[in-house]
């Protein structure tokens, strides 16, 4: 909620486009010290109700989520860098107001056609990658950490 309502009062692309990078490497982060702060890692107080699993599973576990969690969050920075570059080095060169919205820039009314295009592109670019690439990246490690705790799983045989 907070971190909306910055986002809403500053609307600045930057901080939007870090946002996603640093909400990552604070989720990893939490998982990777969870494992120094307690008995139990954070996974496994979250989970570990719902799943029986050794403590050495729970503990590989966190460690592949958290390395997932940055593997995320750098490649949302390089769409970041992309992005912000292309956005600076359009602004730099022509005299657009940087507050405007690069979606509703017409490029061929610009004296830099060639680098409003690139910036919407990278732009671009970057919203796919934080609308689908986070998510489909998100479903690969959930689909690698079924696999790696199948064979933890017993069937319940009481039905």
């Amino acid at each position: 909620m907070v971190l909306g309502g910055v986002t809403l009062a500053l609307r600045d692309p930057a901080f939007i486009m870090w946002k996603v990078s640093v909400l990552y490497v604070v989720f990893a982060f939490a998982l990777i010290v969870s494992m120094w702060i307690g008995k139990k890692t954070l996974l496994q107080r979250m989970l570990g109700k719902e799943l029986e699993l050794p403590a050495q599973v729970w503990r590989q576990l966190t460690w592949f989520w958290g390395i997932g969690f940055s593997g995320i969050a750098l490649v949302n920075a390089y769409y970041v860098n992309l992005a912000l570059s292309a956005r600076d080095s359009l602004f730099a060169n022509t005299s657009l107001d940087p507050k405007i919205e690069l979606t509703e820039l017409n490029c061929e009314s610009t004296t830099m056609e060639q680098l409003c295009i690139v910036a919407q592109q990278t732009e671009e670019s970057w919203v796919n990658f934080k609308l689908f690439g986070t998510m489909g990246l998100t479903f690969i490690l959930i689909i690698i950490t079924v696999i790696f705790i199948s064979k933890y799983i017993k069937e319940d045989k009481t039905s």
